[in-house]
């Protein structure tokens, strides 16, 4: 370890100015803030009365009762401001990451890249100072706007953009994207009102869209972390988050990738601009707070999870596209077509009775379409109602549900199997349909109708 330490020393704790970090944090808070002004308007109608889907082996992280609940989501605006501010940074910073993680594991259906991403950069703040600079904190102990820190600040963030962008790419090789799916179906739900539509859905069009997204993700990363590119790499990430927003309208992904651009230019540019409208600063002050060795051993630690937990899908059976086992924690992000539909049965061996099982009284619509296409979730959901049943006094429950989907416009199929005791089905036990890959891509019903006929040739088949 000493060595090692010795070897990064110049690398890894070398003081840089901290006002590029800062920048970032104040936009992170602000960022935050609004997203629990957002989860606070779902606490009534979602979080507490709603079937919630838990990670597995930590069901015991469940809502808590009002008005506990609201106080959790009060807690995440305020320290999320304060963290902006840079006002009792290090209480904010924990008191942000513990109430935005603690939501975040309420309910998989809720999940998206996006959120992870954000926890993790939570989990930055509480490790940096990033109040070294611009902050309340720094003018109240030492009357000065800017401070330097350790050069590793800001290569963990660095480094967490890259591998997000770099994964992405890599999850984009397969042949449902070389071959125009989901990008042709995107594209003509898109711009067949726009002028020039019938350029941009042409097969040139979906080729140059399909590469150049894998070609982006895969170089984003060197481009920015290039002096020489880094202009041309912003100018590059912002017009694709652009593309990005206008294909998936609502995503917070392209606010938060623009944003953390600033991460990748010189550590003092935001300082220069600043100094340069309000005077110089006192001279800047080192700040060191952690052992090299413990820094050493986090990061170490830190990134090899973060370059192994994507890859574990390779371990598990079958297409992670289509049994989406692997599928999080990974920065897949959203380049699928998959759509499904789903009955749940209940069964009472005693009474020989079946019956259909509402999940409006469970669920809400978003999470019964994540459910869908999710085979973990639908047996996640059987369990729940196989214990509910035996609360009612059923012996040996038998839940079943036919759940039927299409991945990337192929025929719609069986995902599991509409056979199995989905409530009974254990760890390691086999309940999803291979995804037949023979079958043909891109055939999207247009129409209600037509959805429904297609559903119902694999549910009710002549």
């Amino acid at each position: 370890m000493k060595l090692a330490t010795k070897t990064s020393e110049p690398w890894l704790f070398g003081a840089i100015d901290a006002s590029s970090i800062a920048c970032f944090r104040v936009f992170f808070g602000g960022l935050m803030v609004w997203k629990a002004i957002e989860l606070w308007a779902k606490i009534e109608t979602y979080y507490l009365h709603t079937h919630l889907f838990p990670y597995e082996h930590l069901e015991f992280i469940a809502p808590f009762p009002e008005p506990w609940i609201q106080t959790v989501f009060a807690t995440m605006a305020i320290s999320a401001a304060f963290l902006s501010i840079g006002l009792l940074y290090r209480l904010a910073a924990l008191l942000l990451f513990l109430s935005y993680g603690y939501v975040f594991l309420l309910d998989q259906t809720t999940y998206t890249d996006y959120d992870y991403l954000c926890l993790i950069f939570c989990a930055f703040f509480l490790v940096t100072r990033a109040h070294a600079a611009i902050s309340i904190d720094l003018l109240i102990r030492e009357g000065r706007f800017f401070s330097r820190v350790p050069h590793w600040h800001q290569l963990i963030f660095r480094t967490q953009m890259f591998i997000v962008y770099f994964y992405a790419g890599m999850a984009k090789f397969s042949s449902d994207w070389f071959h125009g799916e989901p990008t042709r179906e995107i594209l003509r739900n898109k711009i067949h009102d726009l002028p020039f539509a019938e350029i941009l859905s042409s097969e040139a069009a979906i080729g140059i869209f399909s590469y150049g997204a894998v070609l982006f993700d895969l170089s984003i990363g060197f481009l920015l972390l290039n002096r020489r590119t880094r202009l041309v790499g912003v100018a590059v990430l912002c017009s694709f988050q652009w593309i990005y927003y206008w294909t998936f309208p609502g995503s917070a992904f392209p606010l938060l990738a623009v944003g953390a651009a600033i991460l990748f230019f010189s550590p003092d540019a935001p300082r220069k601009i600043l100094e340069a409208i309000v005077g110089p600063d006192a001279a800047s002050k080192d700040i060191h707070f952690m052992r090299r060795g413990t820094v050493i051993a986090l990061i170490v630690l830190g990134v090899s999870l973060q370059i192994l937990t994507p890859l574990r899908h390779f371990l598990i059976p079958g297409n992670v596209n289509w049994t989406s086992e692997g599928e999080r924690f990974a920065w897949r992000g959203k380049f699928n077509a998959k759509d499904g539909a789903f009955r749940i049965f209940a069964f009472n061996p005693e009474s020989g009775k079946r019956e259909v099982i509402a999940t409006s009284n469970y669920m809400t619509k978003q999470q019964a379409s994540f459910m869908s296409i999710r085979p973990h979730l639908a047996r996640q959901f059987a369990r729940f109602l196989g214990d509910e049943q035996r609360e009612y006094g059923i012996q040996n429950p038998v839940v079943q549900i036919e759940a039927v989907a299409s991945l990337n416009g192929r025929p719609y199929q069986y995902l599991v199997y509409p056979d199995a005791n989905l409530g009974a089905i254990e760890t390691g036990e086999k309940y999803i349909v291979p995804l037949d890959r023979g079958q043909p891509i891109g055939h999207y019903p247009q129409t209600q109708a037509e959805w429904y006929e297609a559903v119902q040739r694999v549910l009710n088949p002549q």
